[in-house]
């Protein structure tokens, strides 16, 4: 099917454009991925309007009836000032000019941010291309934006100290949250591990996680940590259950990763703490301290359930990370092997296994 033929109808945006996320939903991408690109793009073409002082309000829809036209080998002159021919044959030096207006400090766009819509941009000019709308790929005259690799952070242990602080109370989000502390500085667990904990994983003073995974580990708490979990199972509602969230939300509901991160960004707010104090950080606070402890870089793997830790990171972590305070000792980690899954009874006409029905 033609491109002029069923162009994407969407408010406030360009016929060219809407053609391009027509596209991108006919090639199967995601509804939310095709928004995300429509919105890099109108973007793009609002900046390229205002520095080329070409009016938004123009005959855009003529312009595309003759770019569609000439598509079909008719020769029709293109409407004067077009803002879609204009896109189309833009120049080094709009792009240039595009570069420099999304880093304005207004924005406050990240390099990240940055590169990602740059990435619409190209994306839309290998589509043109390929079109044969442009004689060459313009997406090449965008200027490369360097990768920065981030350095990994620890919160460092003061910085804990004022974050237990603003802990406070006896209801039940507050000795959920303060479980939820003593098991990251303890454990050194993923957010996602900790979230996906049963009532059933802690037993006898022993926490067991990734029960389902490969990196499936069992943790001897401490004797406060397994208070503090004690004091929370007997809060919960409705009452315990094996197969229940350990750490729920207000509904009852398991407590989701996107909550936790909300939850220890209010505290580390009240705390009047400038940086942010992530589980990401708290994971390599335990990291620090195991590291300065003496623990071998392949006890740290085994702890932390990962393969890919070496010790520069390491040492990067140890160096950004001053020891003032002291923290709760680790928690003795032992490995668990998962068994492997259970063969299949019946595999498809495709040859891939089907999975029994439990």
């Amino acid at each position: 099917m033609s491109i002029f033929q069923n162009p994407c109808d969407w408010k406030g945006t360009l016929a060219l454009i809407g053609a391009f996320r027509a596209y991108l939903l006919d090639s199967e991408c995601a509804p939310s991925t095709a928004r995300a690109y429509g919105a890099d793009l109108t973007q793009f073409a609002s900046i390229l309007a205002r520095h080329c002082k070409i009016p938004w309000e123009g005959d855009e829809q003529a312009a595309f009836a003759a770019l569609a036209q000439r598509a079909a080998g008719a020769k029709v002159a293109p409407p004067a000032n077009s803002l879609t021919e204009r896109l189309l044959e833009v120049s080094k030096g709009d792009l240039e000019a595009y570069l420099q207006a999304l880093r304005d400090p207004q924005l406050e766009y990240s390099p990240l941010t940055i590169r990602r819509k740059f990435d619409s941009v190209r994306s839309f000019y290998r589509w043109a291309c390929a079109q044969r709308l442009t004689s060459a790929n313009k997406g090449d005259l965008l200027p490369r934006i360097p990768t920065v690799t981030a350095q990994p952070q620890a919160v460092v242990e003061a910085e804990l100290r004022k974050l237990s602080e603003c802990i406070l109370g006896e209801d039940i989000r507050a000795v959920r949250d303060r479980a939820i502390l003593a098991i990251f500085v303890e454990t050194g667990v993923r957010l996602t591990e900790l979230t996906a904990l049963d009532n059933r994983d802690f037993s006898g003073g022993k926490l067991q996680v990734g029960r389902t995974t490969a990196h499936s580990r069992e943790f001897d708490l401490s004797p406060s940590t397994i208070e503090l979990l004690r004091q929370h199972q007997a809060r919960q509602s409705p009452p315990f259950e094996d197969d229940a969230p350990l750490f729920r939300n207000k509904h009852g509901s398991r407590l989701s990763p996107r909550g936790v991160r909300r939850r220890f960004e209010r505290y580390a707010k009240d705390a009047g703490l400038v940086s942010k104090v992530t589980p990401r950080g708290l994971r390599n606070l335990r990291r620090v301290l195991d590291f300065k402890s003496g623990v071998s870089l392949r006890g740290l793997r085994q702890r932390q359930g990962v393969t890919a830790l070496d010790s520069l990171n390491l040492r990067l972590l140890v160096a950004a990370s001053p020891s003032s305070v002291p923290v709760p000792a680790p928690a003795s980690c032992v490995p668990i092997a998962v068994p492997p899954p259970r063969p299949s009874q019946s595999s498809s006409p495709y040859g891939r296994a089907t999975p029994l029905r439990r």
